[in-house]
């Protein structure tokens, strides 16, 4: 077992600025623990919540309609799983809010992630500027 408490703080501590959404997610259980929610998305009773509840509750509110579906297939609990299993490090989601910013959603194994913890971080970040440094890469050829 690890120790949800600590690793929360080390999680949080590390990546406090460059991330508007941090959500630690148990993909056996579908339990989101949530670390950080600038915006108040995903805060819901002490911090915790049901996955597929919170995640189309953020859909709706958060994700612009041409996105949804490849943002509900994303945070799967199995598609997760079969892409890390496939070896794939890193799961993401490029999407456009419902106020038109660019946002990229990053699902990362927690360091305690195995088949019976499988344990994830969720990570939300504005892209406008990785979005504007390839545009410009574009022009530039």
């Amino acid at each position: 077992m690890y120790s949800l408490r600590s690793l929360n703080a080390n999680i949080v501590s590390a990546v406090s600025e460059e991330y508007r959404l941090i959500a630690l997610v148990n993909l056996k259980t579908h339990q989101v623990t949530c670390l950080k929610d600038s915006r108040g998305d995903w805060e819901k009773d002490g911090n915790t919540a049901e996955l597929n509840e919170i995640s189309e509750k953020y859909m709706n509110n958060q994700v612009a309609v041409i996105y949804q579906e490849q943002y509900l297939r994303t945070v799967q609990p199995q598609n997760i799983i079969r892409k890390f299993d496939e070896g794939q490090a890193i799961v993401s989601c490029l999407y456009k809010n419902n106020t038109d910013e660019w946002i990229m959603l990053d699902i990362t194994k927690s360091q305690e992630y195995s088949k019976q913890n499988p344990i994830v971080v969720f990570t939300y970040k504005k892209c406008r500027e990785i979005i504007q440094q390839q545009k410009e890469q574009r022009q530039k050829r």
